[in-house]
């Protein structure tokens, strides 16, 4: 997933239903708590979502893009239970 119109894309919201869990491949996002702002940022080879797949709860977090192009690589729920059960199965 490439995001090349510049800055402060939302990619989603605290509180929303989590579907994907995110690799940062090149820059950078901002991690957003409500009554708390900015809380820190995120950089090429981090990754984010996944507690709300795990958990099967809420967004804990608001991210948005930090800088133009960037490159995520998104994996959507079936395929992230499908590398935990490999996972699972190979430790």
């Amino acid at each position: 997933m490439r995001l090349d119109r510049g800055n402060s894309i939302l990619l989603f919201n605290q509180g929303d239903c989590g579907t994907c869990w995110y690799i940062i491949l090149s820059a950078s996002v901002n991690v957003v708590i409500a009554g708390k702002g900015i809380v820190c940022t995120l950089h090429e080879g981090d990754d984010f979502g996944k507690l709300a797949l795990v958990n099967e709860a809420p967004r804990a977090a608001t991210i948005v893009t930090n800088e133009s192009n960037c490159q995520l690589l998104r994996v959507d729920k079936s395929h992230f239970d499908r590398i935990l059960r490999d996972v699972e199965a190979n430790t």
